[in-house]
């Protein structure tokens, strides 16, 4: 092959190459291009977003869309664009090229998803001041690459992961402003690119731990409003920190800071007293530095003294006596003693028994505007103390030294000046105790028509009783008892001619209530639950339940119902409207040819057997009668029908709503 042939082909394989790569790039465009409008077309609400995709992708938003090498999107930022997101753009996350996301205040909720660990180019993820909850994703380490963490202020909770640190390309990590509890990992190390640290406004506790200053890179601590307790004196080792702020912390101390690059070191609202803040105070430069500070307001150091008279007395103070600068000054309540440098104060003490409270006020002339407030020690006198006790009843007061007793001031004592030993004051100190009236709550059943008795009191009906009586110590109490009946038992008898004699009929009495256990006793001696094989007559029936409540039955077999069994009987009654309605009607319809006489009669029963009508007449015309509801109240009742001549009765079941 000749030179010129050679070159020939080459410049051919390289335009196919170059065409080739253009139709690729077009191609990733034109995928990255659907999936941004998807995701536009998705929005219900575009809020600010004007986009025309008839443009080409690079020129819909320029600043706001960025491409890398002109083919794949590598720069999304939707900020401020009042966006109501709610779920995460999943179409966002097919965007795999992407190296800087910003979705800020886009109120997104719920969970990060799974899939935004794909996107494995990722240096710079913004999703601050939205909705996100649940705890920081541990896949977050796979997005190795990632330089900028930015979660604040949304709703995370639980503890920072360990795999959070092993992203350590990470140079911002920002998760200030949630819900977030537990310390800081000693891995924190790992993050030696790291510049800015924001924690502040969470729930963070414990110490700091000395691995912090491995982070040579650290340029901002910002650990405000958590409940951290204690600071490592490695954080002189970062050179470059130029900002620090600890505000509103538990801290007791401070390390000594003299970084060259600090610009501001805040310490203010924590616990630390002028003996933390002078050297540090001292140590710094003023004018290169901001040093914001102060000190916590009040110390208790104090502890309750009693004194005999003219007894005296040193008070000591154990804070700051490190500083020999300090200036004391003494106070009793609003009284001021000489001002002393002194660690301690001695006094005379006199015989009152009124308690004084005494302060530390301690200053310093190189911190102008700081004081702090010791509160050291309580001194009362040694008084005589006579203790009186009593008990009454609930309800009743009693007048002690013109002192008033009742529920609401059950105790107090009683300072008596000068009626004390040898003319020292002495206190009484008096408590009453009061006993409660009684009261006693019992619920009762009992069997109808039987009696009640209960402390010798007899009661025959259903009511809420009350027995008033004295206790122990002759305070009024009271017993309230509710009593009911027992289930009364009811009976729906069945009558029929026994199969092997025409002659003999069988009594099924069915009898019912809630209770079970049943023991039969008929006239005839019998002991089955139905009577089986006896002549036509009168026969009684006693049943007693499983609560030993006692009822007689009667049944008379009669002529006029031989053939016919009850359930033949019930079946020739009809009731309706059935429910009914209060203040309206029953009517009943008796299903023969038969012309009806007037002596029907009907009876009305609770279920637990109280009457409410008693043989009130039936008058059936075209064998129809009706029945009011008006008076009775919404229950479920037992309607008796009852023919006397003719040895007619039937029980039925009746609602009023």
């Amino acid at each position: 092959m000749t030179k010129l042939s050679r070159s020939f082909y080459l410049l051919v394989w390289l335009l196919y190459c170059l065409n080739s790569n253009a139709q690729d790039c077009h191609t990733l465009r034109s995928q990255d291009s659907l999936h941004l409008l998807n995701f536009y077309n998705s929005l219900t609400d575009k809020g600010l977003l004007n986009w025309d995709f008839s443009k080409p992708l690079h020129e819909i938003e320029p600043t706001k869309i960025k491409l890398a090498d002109g083919c794949r999107i590598s720069y999304l930022e939707l900020n401020n664009r009042n966006l109501n997101l709610v779920a995460f753009p999943k179409e966002i996350l097919q965007l795999n090229k992407l190296t800087q996301l910003h979705l800020v205040n886009c109120k997104i909720e719920g969970n990060i998803p799974e899939e935004l660990f794909s996107l494995a180019e990722l240096q710079v993820l913004d999703l601050g001041t939205n909705l996100l909850s649940g705890t920081l994703p541990k896949n977050l380490d796979r997005l190795r690459k990632l330089k900028t963490l930015n979660l604040y202020e949304n709703q995370f909770t639980g503890s920072i992961p360990d795999e959070l640190y092993n992203l350590t390309n990470l140079q911002i990590l920002n998760i200030r402003g949630n819900k977030l509890n537990g310390t800081i990992s000693p891995q924190i190390k790992n993050l030696k690119e790291l510049e800015h640290l924001r924690l502040f406004s969470n729930q963070f506790t414990g110490i700091i731990p000395n691995e912090i200053g491995e982070c040579i890179n650290l340029k901002t601590i910002a650990i405000q409003n958590n409940f951290f307790i204690e600071l490592p004196s490695t954080l002189a080792n970062l050179s470059q920190l130029n900002y620090v702020y600890l505000d509103n912390n538990l801290f007791e101390n401070i390390p000594l800071l003299q970084n060259p690059n600090l610009i501001t070191f805040s310490i203010l609202n924590n616990k630390l007293t002028i003996e933390d803040i002078l050297p540090q105070y001292r140590l710094i430069d003023n004018k290169r530095t901001e040093f914001k500070y102060n000190i916590q307001d009040t110390i208790n150091e104090f502890k309750e003294v009693k004194l005999h008279p003219k007894e005296k007395y040193i008070l000591q103070s154990t804070v700051d006596q490190s500083i020999s600068t300090n200036r004391r000054t003494w106070v009793k309540k609003d009284e001021e003693h000489p001002v002393s440098t002194n660690h301690s104060y001695e006094l005379e003490y006199n015989n009152l028994v009124d308690k004084d409270q005494y302060y530390c006020l301690i200053a310093n002339p190189e911190l102008p505007g700081l004081k702090l407030i010791v509160k050291d020690d309580l001194l009362s006198g040694k008084a005589q103390v006579n203790e009186y006790r009593d008990t009454l009843c609930e309800g009743y007061s009693e007048v002690v030294e013109d002192v008033r007793f009742d529920e609401s001031h059950p105790k107090d004592s009683i300072f008596l000046y000068g009626r004390g030993v040898q003319g020292h004051d002495s206190i009484m100190v008096v408590k009453f105790f009061f006993k409660p009236n009684s009261k006693y709550e019992i619920s009762a059943k009992f069997c109808s028509g039987s009696t009640f008795e209960l402390n010798g009191q007899y009661y025959n009906r259903p009511s809420t009783y009350k027995q008033n009586y004295k206790n122990s110590i002759g305070c009024d109490s009271v017993i309230v008892l509710y009593l009911d009946y027992y289930d009364v038992m009811l009976s729906e008898p069945k009558y029929s001619k026994d199969n092997s004699n025409s002659n003999l009929f069988n009594i099924d009495p069915n009898i019912y209530n809630n209770s079970t256990n049943k023991t039969y006793t008929w006239s005839n001696g019998s002991k089955e639950p139905i009577l089986s094989k006896v002549a036509m007559g009168i026969y009684k029936l006693s049943v007693t339940d499983g609560n030993g409540c006692e009822k007689v039955f009667s049944y008379d077999i009669q002529k006029s119902v031989v053939g016919l069994e009850e359930s033949e009987l019930a079946s020739q009654i009809k009731i309706s409207p059935n429910p009914s309605s209060k203040d309206e009607y029953f009517e009943i319809q008796m299903n023969t040819n038969e012309v009806l006489d007037n002596d029907f009669t009907y009876s009305l029963f609770s279920l637990d057997g109280r009457k409410f009508r008693e043989n009130q007449a039936l008058d059936f015309t075209q064998n129809k009668a009706i029945i009011s509801t008006i008076g009775l109240f919404p229950s479920t009742f037992i309607l008796r029908i009852e023919n006397s001549k003719k040895g007619f009765k039937v029980n039925k079941r009746i609602t009023i709503l």
